[in-house]
């Protein structure tokens, strides 16, 4: 799969240079199919799915860490992970101890006890804290599109007092955004730590682009 994945991405980048490729592996399916004691069931999940319950071909038991470890996972990644596992409709995997909660101390089994009328099932995705992610997204393009409107501002004026350009700035952003005025502010410090502007060294009020 890897080979397959890095030979498209070679195309990808030949074929298209002012673009990037991002694998969402949690988007993607995948088929296992799974020998319990009642027989073999077809399961539908995602990569990820595939690759922690392909684990348990090799032992009959890991710990919530090594999981992480040898799926290169994030901890909240991990436990949105195993929780879809072991603690939803299809308890493919039992955790010890047995609760509804995963924490980093516990520890996974196959459960080849499992069974279902079913033939043919498919697990949930695993979810990880969706709405904190979301928040740090929009929370970071918010402040791209701040720092553009800012330097766009001041490349086409040079100077500008620091009251004209938070108004201007606002302005700008307000189609897609309400900006919060101290927010402005700390951007336009962060700015001039990068060297994108300069306070004026006579009057400190004013701001002076750096080409």
């Amino acid at each position: 799969m890897v080979r397959h994945l890095e030979s498209f991405k070679e195309f990808y980048n030949r074929e298209k240079m002012n673009r990037r490729l991002t694998w969402k592996y949690s988007l993607g399916t995948c088929i296992i199919i799974g020998r319990f004691d009642q027989g073999e069931i077809q399961i539908t999940g995602t990569p990820c799915h595939a690759s922690a319950l392909l684990l348990f071909n090799e032992t009959e038991r890991l710990s919530f860490l090594q999981v992480k470890s040898q799926l290169n996972l994030e901890v909240e990644d991990t436990i949105a992970l195993l929780k879809s596992l072991a603690c939803s409709k299809y308890k493919i995997l039992n955790k010890l101890p047995d609760t509804q909660s995963v924490m980093e101390t516990d520890c996974f089994e196959f459960n080849a006890k499992f069974s279902c009328n079913k033939r043919k099932i498919r697990l949930p995705a695993p979810i990880a804290n969706v709405k904190e992610n979301v928040g740090k997204c929009v929370f970071q393009d918010r402040h791209h599109i701040i720092d553009a409107s800012i330097v766009r501002i001041m490349k086409s004026r040079e100077t500008l007092a620091h009251k004209e350009l938070v108004m201007q700035c606002s302005e700008q952003v307000n189609d897609r955004f309400t900006a919060d005025m101290k927010e402005i502010r700390r951007r336009i410090e962060n700015l001039i730590d990068r060297e994108y502007l300069e306070r004026d060294k006579e009057n400190p009020d004013m701001y002076n682009y750096l080409p």
